[in-house]
């Protein structure tokens, strides 16, 4: 009779054995019964070490915020210089298995994080907004700067009971 320290351990063992089974019938070109994934070969290419400063100076992640452990596994090992660049509240494939890279251990200490605050992808009211609700429900505490254009104002607006199309905030004052 398993202690009761143990009783966990048996159905995890059969978990990792059932997992390792499918992943040799993944690897397996002459096995069809189980299909290659993209992330299986992700998996297989950071399994593999590749040696990225051999071909390319410098690494530039894009959407870093939705980076395969896969992925963030090869690439933190690079010797090469690596940017990474991304939103942290834009991260969105946390269900796909991602790992949010700035909100985790996984870069080293001495990364020198730097911020980039404004977006000439909208109007400073788009900006009001955003740095309302990310205030609100994140706790972030570094404004958003909106592009100064009038025609991005215009973008979105916003009165006491929702939002509307076609209209502008006021430049000052609360939401």
């Amino acid at each position: 009779v398993p202690s009761s320290r143990n009783k966990n351990l048996v159905p995890t063992l059969h978990v990792v054995h059932v997992a390792r089974v499918i992943w040799g019938r993944m690897r397996d070109p002459a096995n069809t019964t189980v299909p290659m994934t993209v992330g299986g070969i992700l998996k297989q290419w950071a399994l593999s070490k590749p040696n990225l400063g051999r071909q390319y100076d410098a690494i530039l992640v894009d959407e870093a915020q939705d980076c395969s452990a896969a992925i963030l596994s090869a690439l933190l090992c690079q010797k090469c210089p690596r940017v990474f660049v991304g939103d942290p509240h834009q991260a969105i494939y946390g269900f796909a298995g991602a790992l949010n890279l700035f909100s985790s251990p996984w870069l080293p200490a001495s990364t020198r994080h730097m911020s980039l605050t404004s977006c000439f992808r909208f109007g400073s009211s788009v900006a009001r907004v955003a740095n309302f609700v990310l205030s609100v429900l994140k706790g972030e505490t570094r404004p958003l700067l909106g592009a100064a254009q009038r025609d991005c104002d215009e973008v979105l607006g916003c009165f006491n009971d929702g939002f509307f199309v076609g209209d502008s905030l006021p430049q000052q004052g609360p939401l």
